[in-house]
């Protein structure tokens, strides 16, 4: 912070936000500063009026409407501005002429292409003093790290090439297949990082057939009603239903529901209101403004028992208030897998965390779990003091690529399609519930019989190792 620019990569849920705003009000006290833009997800715009003024003692506008409006208000003079990173680029010149001079930039993931609009459009934003917030500097793949790191120093990681060219390992095709000396990106990144813890080419057209093939595959593991909205053959809602039945039991106890798809929402809320259990349900299509009296609801209804959520509600949100966490699917990216449990993982947490992760026996989800694993390992060799080197494989991941092979296979084929669809939809049927808790203890599966241990009470810190 010396220089005036720092990125602060702490875990979800230690305080990243009263950081920022404590170094802004250190910047306009004893630097001068007196203009403050802050850029996060359109959800979170009114989370941070509210923090602000609850922690600063200062008024912040959001910023929304139509250009006119915008340019109102970016007309009148206030400390404090927030906006959402969509509204950059069409607004660049209020902004530039507003001049802003401490940018605080959160969930700074949104920028890790730097391709991207919004993300050109940030690097053309020019304050003295700057403060990016993410959990998750790195989800997926090294470049991502340049593209944040970027807009604190744009020289600190030195050119794209070579940072790749000296820590990506290769195979004999050129395939990456893992990254070496991950603890001297550490060491460079030292200086303007703040972290505390808590295969083969395809064309356009037929990335997007694989990619839908696999979305299809993940879909039928929850219900084959996510693919043709008549049948419902999957037991996962079921399982979660009896699981609340017994969750329940406890008066005050409140569940937060997660799945990727609102069409899961919709056989959840089937269950739900049979049961008499009052819910919200939070995604993307709820506009900003009404957002906050969702979370409210939740909070202070004791009617209200489960916050369904979409990844939409994975990222700033506070819901300590509950206690279980049930995620009906997995994601791809282990940074989003744990942004969900930060929703009530999190400082103000006062009761034992459970996590329930509903897996499909033998489908797609089982293989995913080797890809998280990987890539939870890139992300603690670089920001966690993890090992030095790591390689993807394993005899779980090969057959993992093997079902992917032959997903692609048949993708040229409707009939075809159709058949590896229905073949999805029976394996989904062969559930097997798995409990991740405290300790690296994950509850196992023999065949058809689960062994249960959700009788222990430990206070969960992380997910699967």
């Amino acid at each position: 912070m010396r220089a005036g620019r720092a990125l602060i990569g702490d875990e979800m849920g230690l305080g990243k936000t009263i950081q920022a705003i404590a170094a802004a009000e250190i910047f306009t006290r004893h630097f001068g500063a007196g203009k403050v833009l802050v850029i996060c997800p359109a959800s979170l715009k009114y989370q941070w009026q509210s923090e602000i003024k609850r922690f600063a003692g200062r008024d912040a506008r959001v910023i929304s409407s139509g250009r006119a409006q915008r340019q109102r208000d970016y007309a009148t003079e206030d400390f404090c501005k927030i906006t959402n990173y969509e509204k950059l680029q069409p607004d660049l010149d209020l902004i530039a002429a507003w001049g802003p001079e401490v940018v605080i930039v959160d969930e700074a993931q949104r920028v890790k292409n730097w391709n991207t609009i919004a993300a050109r459009a940030l690097k053309r934003i020019d304050s003295p003093y700057a403060v990016v917030l993410t959990g998750t500097p790195l989800e997926n793949k090294l470049e991502e790290l340049i593209s944040v790191v970027q807009f604190v120093d744009q020289h600190r990681l030195g050119p794209t090439w070579k940072l790749l060219h000296e820590h990506q390992l290769r195979d004999e095709g050129g395939r990456v297949i893992g990254y070496t000396g991950l603890d001297k990106i550490d060491q460079t990144l030292a200086p303007v990082m703040i972290r505390r813890r808590k295969t083969k080419f395809f064309s356009d057209q037929d990335q997007r057939r694989l990619t839908c093939a696999l979305q299809n595959m993940r879909m039928a593991c929850n219900s084959t009603y996510l693919l043709d909205q008549e049948s419902d053959h999957g037991v996962k809602t079921d399982e979660l239903a009896a699981l609340l039945d017994g969750f329940f039991a406890q008066p005050e106890a409140k569940v937060v529901v997660f799945s990727q798809w609102t069409r899961t929402h919709g056989i959840v809320i089937r269950r739900l209101e049979a049961r008499g259990i009052g819910y919200v349900s939070f995604h993307g299509g709820v506009p900003p403004d009404k957002r906050p009296a969702l979370v409210e609801r939740f909070r202070d209804d004791p009617g209200c028992r489960v916050f369904l959520s979409t990844d939409a509600g994975a990222t700033g949100l506070n819901l300590q208030h509950a206690s279980i966490l049930v995620n009906m699917d997995l994601p791809w990216n282990p940074a989003i897998l744990e942004q969900r449990i930060a929703r009530i993982h999190r400082m103000g947490q006062r009761r034992p965390v459970q996590i329930v992760n509903f897996v499909a026996k033998g489908t797609i989800e089982e293989g995913m779990l080797s890809v998280l694993a990987f890539k939870r390992s890139l992300s603690a060799g670089i920001l966690d003091g993890g090992t030095g080197e790591i390689s993807l494989g394993g005899s779980r991941l090969s057959r993992f690529m093997k079902d992917v092979e032959n997903v692609t296979r048949h993708m040229g084929a409707a009939a075809g399609a159709r058949r590896q669809a229905q073949e999805t939809r029976v394996a989904a049927h062969q559930l097997a519930l798995v409990w991740l808790q405290a300790m690296g203890l994950m509850a196992s599966v023999d065949g058809d019989h689960f062994h249960d241990y959700s009788h222990r009470n430990d206070y969960f810190p992380r997910m699967m190792a």
